[in-house]
């Protein structure tokens, strides 16, 4: 807007700045698309859902644009975009945060001690050990009761497995 004041009494630049400002008008109708759509969480598995849903059977072989998009109406179910979206961003919150527990057991070390001179050994100093496993089979299972653990939960179920053993 500022633009246009500032060429105020010259037609070609004015006509450009007003140009611009109508065009990025329009793009910014997109953004909602753009937003749930670029994302890290958003996983080739969505985009077919999305398709499904859509009753869209387009290549994704060979790119996808948002010109595309918007030519199959992709706005007029933007409801359908945001709510994949979301599942989206929420089975990415669990994958991190099973990443995160699984990156939490690597510098833990078990120290064992000789027991009383008869050749084998103990575990020594396990509260910590003790306090982070049962911190995790609780988180564990609150992923697991998760709507959107689905696309995980093999991995889920295995890590809770491995846990309980370790307890």
């Amino acid at each position: 807007f500022k633009t246009i004041k500032q060429f105020e009494g010259q037609e070609r630049p004015q006509s450009v700045a007003q140009a611009l400002r109508d065009n990025i008008g329009q793009f910014r109708q997109n953004l909602p698309v753009i937003r749930a759509l670029c994302q890290e969480a958003f996983q080739p598995m969505h985009f077919m859902k999305l398709f499904d849903e859509l009753e869209w059977e387009g290549d994704m072989e060979e790119g996808l644009t948002l010109a595309q998009l918007l030519e199959i109406g992709i706005m007029d179910s933007i409801d359908v975009v945001e709510r994949i979206s979301a599942e989206a961003q929420k089975q990415h919150s669990l994958k991190t945060q099973m990443a995160a527990m699984k990156r939490e057991w690597k510098p833990m070390e078990f120290n064992v001690k000789d027991y009383k001179d008869t050749g084998t050994f103990v575990i020594s100093g396990t509260d910590e050990i003790q306090s982070l496993l049962d911190e995790h089979i609780v988180r564990t299972q609150s992923i697991r009761g998760s709507p959107f653990v689905k696309p995980i939960e093999k991995e889920v179920k295995d890590w809770e497995i491995k846990l309980v053993y370790i307890q």
